[in-house]
């Protein structure tokens, strides 16, 4: 059996208790046992070619070389990303042959630490949607019920880390694409702030590269080996020590709904609330309350910065050829792109300053964020994106607009895909999902952390920037009938609030 621990399996192979070679096959029996069921990893190198490799390490090792923490990993990287030598097909039909000539920046990184690129995890069409599913490839399902998605756009990875056909896994996030997959499979995903994994580019997008695994200590050590400034990416930021303190005390906001504005499928805030309680316990104290900015506003400002980026995908629209082998939402994206003017771009971008300033506000009075990591549950295979069967936990359709409009069947719910929760990436802020150890229908539902300021004194506050909810409706939990309790304190501390050391295994496949 795969080791469940990456850290576990780097001291192993460092202390030579078990070989590279020994390990690659171990990991190639299983994705060859388990992988046809999920469809997670895809262009598999040949066998052959990855045990002689495996050979080299082993052999690195005997000289007293050992290139980093991945030494020996088999590790497949997300299909949005170049690996020198491997198809790069970014789920399009477009590219089904492509093989890249290089590497990206963070798979470089990878490659330098040891690890032995074994292939590909799926992704859908250009990494749209959180329903992992394109036309060179198939669908993936969540292991857990595998009629029904693993979520995108990270959803090979995700489905691969449940069933152990990889030690750890890249990802990576535009507004939820390392949350949502990791929700639906019960993993664990971070996206980092932006910046802090390096990409090439002037602009701050908020697209971003992160580490998911089935523990905090595997996703932290990811996290080590993909981080760091570059001369390449101009943009990039410095590494720094994780802060440490105890949790009692630790003021965190459960954001839910939005105050009834995100539509949630029945059951699943309930879920989410329940698992508020590990925090409680821990001596955290938690409120219901939402940062002071107009939802509706994020959303669009987010839509925009969308529809710009996607522009640089416009070659593929203008030729008709292309343009016939792009999927629906694809065209959607970039003709909503080409109606961008120079105002609208510039608009956005001072949009989302303001809801960065209202976020950093926030988080002047909170430590941390939870939010559920989706508003849906895992849905079928053959369902591309959730759309008017959603509801809000007031019963009606969430407005998405300034004018109040509401999700529609081909647009607004289009570009949602599963619609999951997107404002800490718009603030460029860090995330991540834990468990929320509940399953519904067999499948795996999570919470999201949101990024917490560095947990030094908290500074004076002006005034409160938020919105509190009462009433018994959406209570704090662990609050008395009339939801009156705003969090309590435990006895319990730690050395800072976490998701779960481990992440339970689903059922076999």
């Amino acid at each position: 059996m795969p080791w469940f621990s990456a850290v576990d399996l780097a001291g192993d192979i460092r202390h030579r208790r078990v070989s590279c070679v020994e390990v690659m096959g171990a990991y190639l029996d299983r994705i060859g046992a388990l992988n046809p069921r999920v469809n997670a990893v895809v262009a598999l190198r040949e066998p052959e070619v990855l045990m002689r490799e495996a050979a080299a390490r082993d052999e690195q090792l005997a000289r007293g070389e050992r290139l980093g923490w991945l030494h020996g990993f088999p590790f497949a990287v997300k299909d949005l990303a170049a690996a020198d030598g491997l198809l790069w097909t970014e789920g399009s039909p477009i590219y089904a042959r492509r093989v890249a000539d290089v590497d990206d920046l963070f798979v470089r990184r990878i490659r330098d630490a040891g690890a032995i690129i074994v292939g590909k995890t799926n992704v859908p069409e250009f990494g749209l949607g959180s329903q992992t599913y394109n036309r060179v490839y198939g669908p993936t399902a969540t292991p857990y019920d595998t009629g029904r998605t693993a979520g995108g756009s990270s959803g090979g990875a995700a489905a691969a880390l449940a069933l152990r056909l990889l030690p750890v896994a890249d990802g990576s996030d535009y507004l939820g694409s390392l949350r949502n997959p990791a929700a639906f499979c019960n993993v664990l995903g971070f996206r980092p702030s932006v910046g802090r994994v390096p990409a090439a580019g002037f602009v701050a997008h908020p697209s971003t590269v992160g580490p998911m695994g089935r523990t905090v200590d595997d996703v932290a050590a990811l996290l080590e080996v993909l981080a760091g400034p570059d001369d390449s990416a101009p943009l990039g930021s410095a590494a720094s020590t994780p802060p440490t303190r105890p949790a009692t005390g630790v003021r965190i906001a459960w954001v839910g709904d939005l105050g009834g504005h995100l539509a949630t499928e029945p059951g699943l805030l309930d879920v989410c609330r329940r698992a508020l309680r590990v925090f409680e316990e821990l001596g955290c104290l938690v409120e219901e309350a939402v940062p002071d900015y107009p939802p509706e506003r994020i959303w669009q400002t987010m839509l925009t910065w969308r529809w710009w980026g996607m522009l640089k995908r416009h070659d593929l629209y203008a030729d008709p050829l292309t343009r016939a082998e792009l999927k629906p939402e694809v065209v959607w994206e970039l003709e909503n792109g080409l109606r961008l003017s120079a105002l609208d771009v510039a608009r956005a971008e001072v949009a989302r300053a303001e809801w960065y300033d209202a976020a950093r506000r926030f988080l002047d009075t909170y430590d941390f964020v939870v939010a559920p990591s989706t508003q849906v549950f895992p849905f079928p295979l053959t369902t591309h994106w959730p759309g008017r069967d959603r509801r809000s936990s007031h019963g009606q359709l969430p407005p998405l607009d300034g004018d109040g409009g509401a999700l529609d069947d081909d647009g607004n719910a289009r570009a949602r895909h599963a619609g999951r929760l997107r404002r800490p990436g718009a603030a460029g802020r860090r995330a991540a999902r834990r468990p929320a150890r509940r399953r519904r229908r067999g499948a795996a539902a999570g919470q999201g952390l949101r990024g917490a300021r560095p947990l030094g004194p908290r500074p004076p506050a002006t005034r409160r920037p938020m919105t509190r909810v009462g009433g018994r409706r959406g209570a704090p939990a662990g609050s008395g009938p009339g939801g009156a309790s705003v969090g309590r304190r435990g006895g319990a501390s730690a050395a800072r609030p976490s998701a779960p050391r481990r992440t339970p295994d689903p059922p076999r496949a």
